[in-house]
């Protein structure tokens, strides 16, 4: 059995997370209801989540994570840190999951945990 974890980009979207059978048909197993999830990305049993806005009193974007079950459900959702720009476009997780990258679209700079970010003009 697959799982697919797709993200619905909108004030009222999440993830929606499908198994797909052996003969090709999808089965919605799951929702979970979150603010403008932009881009996902899995690595080492953890579905990482690039929101476009999460935060009440800043524009930033910001990441989180959740575990991975055998069974493809998602728990033990981490904080959200900020990607210290605005509209987060891009994400990416090294092999070894020490270092997150992301690019902030409307900011022009790039993001790389806990704190480094290179701001681009031009």
């Amino acid at each position: 059995m697959n799982h697919l974890y797709i993200a619905a980009c909108d004030a009222n979207g999440g993830i929606f997370h499908y198994t797909q059978n052996d003969d090709g048909s999808l089965f919605q197993k799951e929702f979970y209801p979150m603010k403008e999830p932009m881009y996902l990305f899995i690595r080492e049993g953890r579905l990482f989540v690039l929101l476009s806005a999460p935060f009440d009193k800043i524009e930033d974007s910001g990441i989180f994570s959740y575990a991975i079950n055998n069974d493809g459900s998602l728990t033990s959702p981490s904080g959200i840190i900020s990607t210290f720009g605005k509209v987060g476009c891009h994400l990416y997780v090294s092999d070894d999951m020490r270092d997150i990258y992301c690019a902030n679209y409307v900011s022009g700079s790039v993001f790389k945990s806990p704190d480094a970010l290179v701001t681009h003009k031009g």
